[in-house]
């Protein structure tokens, strides 16, 4: 049985070491099981040629990004206060994680373009609107505002007031 009291510990031992990866295994054919994001889930018993790939999905890249945590690999941002998993793609990952490591800049719509699809400057596409567009959306969904940000001459990403 999955109770408070589990998901209680797994933040404790998440809060204090982040990268430590926890594992909980349960019996072969287990109906789905309500557990913390951050917690790797397995079936019993683990066979030897499985041990490889679990070990692979433990090591989990987290980037904290405000009030978020985004897990690259598996295309999540988790909201840090409620736990909410927010699925996205692989490109709005990657808008998402360009816009950080150029954080508090804002970046024009041609080096995005470039970076994320290889455009060229001379393209003409929406691509990057539309993805930014449904990006807003499914954000806002969770109320999630102000975070993705349109400036005069490109995009940024904000973390206070979420």
């Amino acid at each position: 049985i999955i109770d408070d009291a589990f998901h209680d510990q797994a933040r404790l031992a998440h809060k204090k070491y982040p990268k430590a990866p926890i594992v909980m295994m349960v019996k072969k054919g287990r109906k789905q099981i309500d557990v913390p994001s951050f917690v790797k889930v397995v079936e019993k018993p683990l066979k030897m040629e499985n041990l490889k790939e679990l070990i692979e999905n433990l090591v989990i890249v987290v980037v904290v990004l405000g009030p978020f945590r985004i897990y690259p690999k598996t295309r999540q941002m988790v909201c840090i206060k409620t736990d909410e998993k927010i699925p996205l793609t692989e490109k709005e990952i990657e808008i998402i994680l360009f816009l950080r490591n150029r954080f508090g800049q804002v970046v024009s719509k041609e080096e995005l373009l470039s970076n994320i699809w290889q455009y060229h400057p001379d393209i003409t596409t929406h691509t990057l609107e539309t993805h930014i567009y449904r990006l807003r959306k499914k954000l806002e969904n969770y109320e999630i505002r102000d975070f993705l940000l349109t400036k005069e001459n490109g995009y940024s990403i904000e973390t206070h007031g979420n």
